[in-house]
């Protein structure tokens, strides 16, 4: 990422934060240090730029539409001027240091712990009326710190009383929260209030691509709050 801003790469190095980031909750210790995680935030903005530029392609070509590519290709190019920038600090002390105090292995009761606490959150969480994008998104983070566990259990060999259909289970969620999440993502960027300046017509066409985002974003809320409601059910018989 200090050369480019390669989409596979950024989605890689996305993925392997939160392993370690799951992989440092479940040992209790120690913290991301402060650099990374803005390395991390950084590498979002662009994908989340990179996403928008995609969706738009879809929906029309840049030359309908100069105005609004110009501001976005500008936000873009400051988001990956931003990451090279962040991607061009050494991070090899903070690695070093994140080694130093982690532990070599987790007990077996602390895993434990760390699960109920877990599923205890996610199920509050679902069980939430009115549930905000917010809170959604929260519970795709503890989903994911709970998957993320369960390989650094096949890793360190600790064996839990964890199914392959209760993973299964996981990884199912995992992928609907994903694409929800994608379509929120999607939308965020497409404020009104970042385009005054463009031409009325683009404003319009923009606003047209707002609406249509929004109904498809309407009906996958619906199907994740189904899918949602039926995972509580499975999890409360565990």
């Amino acid at each position: 990422m200090q050369t480019g801003a390669d989409e596979d790469v950024i989605h890689d190095f996305r993925v392997e934060f939160k392993k370690i980031r799951a992989v440092l909750r479940l040992a209790g210790k120690p913290k991301i240090p402060q650099l990374l995680k803005q390395l991390y935030a950084s590498a979002g903005r662009v994908r989340e730029l990179q996403l928008q530029k995609h969706a738009m392609l879809k929906q029309t070509t840049a030359a309908e539409l100069p105005g609004y590519f110009s501001l976005l290709n500008n936000q873009l190019s400051f988001a990956v001027n931003t990451l090279q920038e962040n991607a061009g600090v050494n991070y090899d002390n903070m690695f070093a240091l994140l080694l130093k105090k982690s532990q070599t292995g987790v007990p077996l009761k602390q895993v434990k712990a760390f699960l109920l606490q877990k599923t205890n959150t996610l199920a509050q969480l679902i069980q939430q009326r009115n549930k905000k994008d917010g809170d959604i998104h929260e519970i795709r983070k503890q989903v994911k710190d709970i998957l993320y566990s369960f390989r650094t259990m096949e890793q360190l060999e600790i064996k839990i009383n964890i199914t392959e259909e209760d993973k299964a289970a996981f990884h199912t969620l995992s992928d609907s929260l994903g694409k929800f999440q994608d379509w929120v993502a999607l939308l965020s960027p497409l404020k009104l209030s970042m385009f005054r300046s463009l031409p009325e017509n683009e404003k319009q066409f923009i606003r047209n691509t707002r609406a249509d985002l929004m109904r498809i974003k309407k009906e996958a809320r619906e199907i994740i709050i189904s899918e949602l409601n039926g995972f509580l059910i499975t999890l409360r018989k565990k």
